[in-house]
């Protein structure tokens, strides 16, 4: 299934073979435009006729051309509209022998190329959904070890640093209580050893 578009003379194709047509007809279009002179409408309108009758152009590149000619050929004012033919669009199928239309093969062409497109999209979005699925797994569980691990985190640290200062007071003040405990044993003076600012008897 071609899944690639071809572009031919401001034209998009989603067929090779039929953009292959086309890219030929360009090259007859820009040398037809070559040869032309659009002074001579008797010149211009029996080359259009020629063109008409041999079925030369049959895709979108082509059919411009001879619609741009017809305006042409219209707009001088020296040719009889009556003599000048519409483009018989029918007959310019390039699908005549499957019985079917140039319009329907390339709506089909059409849908096949899109189809495949959104098949691609589909793939990348359903690996996107997993991808994100495993990060906030990740981040999920980076949270639940952060909030319960015993190591200082960015997230605890504050708590932590305030728990190892409250033990660390408890801790003072326990050591406090039986320093005090002692200094009462041993009939110290208290007082006198924080006059002195030493903790030595000043007594005479």
């Amino acid at each position: 299934m071609e899944t690639d578009s071809i572009h031919v003379g401001g034209f998009e194709f989603f067929d090779s073979e039929y953009a292959k047509k086309a890219s030929g007809e360009l090259e007859a279009v820009e040398y037809i435009k070559g040869q032309m002179n659009w002074d001579d409408p008797d010149r211009v309108l029996e080359l259009y006729n020629k063109i008409l009758r041999s079925r030369m152009f049959v895709t979108p590149v082509g059919r411009s051309f001879l619609y741009d000619m017809r305006l042409r050929l219209l707009s001088s004012g020296k040719v009889d509209p009556l003599v000048v033919e519409d483009i018989p669009i029918a007959r310019f199928s390039p699908l005549e022998e499957d019985h079917s239309t140039e319009e329907d093969s390339e709506n089909n062409h059409r849908i096949k190329f899109y189809r495949a497109k959104i098949k691609k999209l589909n793939n990348s979005l359903s690996l996107l959904r997993w991808i994100t699925a495993i990060l906030i797994a990740i981040i999920i569980g980076m949270f639940c070890i952060s909030l319960t691990g015993t190591a200082p985190t960015i997230l605890n640290y504050r708590t932590k640093i305030q728990n190892e200062y409250s033990k660390w007071e408890k801790n003072l003040r326990e050591r406090e209580d039986i320093v005090r405990k002692k200094e009462n044993e041993l009939g110290i003076d208290n007082s006198e050893v924080k006059s002195d600012g030493t903790g030595q008897n000043t007594g005479s």
